[in-house]
């Protein structure tokens, strides 16, 4: 008997389909547990990825706020020295014509305090 029919005779016994089908068995079940570990891993790591996504999302939110709450301030303060401005030209259109200029140092107190939001 030849060596490949001692083979054959072994594998094609009930001990030897056992131990095939256990080999194959104990495989699947090793390459299973793997890709579940990998997966679980996967999980947590894109888990950490929105978490981080959802923490950047409320920042920016919050900057946002800070911003129009800042650009209203702006647009306020803006308003109101174009206002102030407005007044002072009208003011000193309204005064009669002279050779020396409009500007009185009061008024020139006023155009300094409008950068004080005055």
């Amino acid at each position: 008997m030849g060596a490949l029919s001692i083979i054959w005779q072994i594998v094609s016994s009930r001990i030897g389909i056992a131990a095939i089908a256990g080999t194959l068995s104990y495989g699947v079940g090793y390459h299973r547990g793997h890709s579940h570990a990998d997966q679980t891993a996967q999980v947590a790591v894109l888990q950490s990825q929105v978490e981080t996504a959802r923490t950047d999302l409320k920042a920016a939110q919050s900057a946002e706020r800070i911003a129009r709450a800042q650009a209203e301030q702006l647009a306020e303060i803006t308003l109101k020295q174009t206002e102030t401005v407005n007044d002072l030209e009208k003011e000193l259109a309204s005064r009669p014509g002279r050779d020396a200029c409009r500007v009185t140092d009061a008024d020139a107190r006023r155009l300094l305090n409008i950068q004080d939001g005055e």
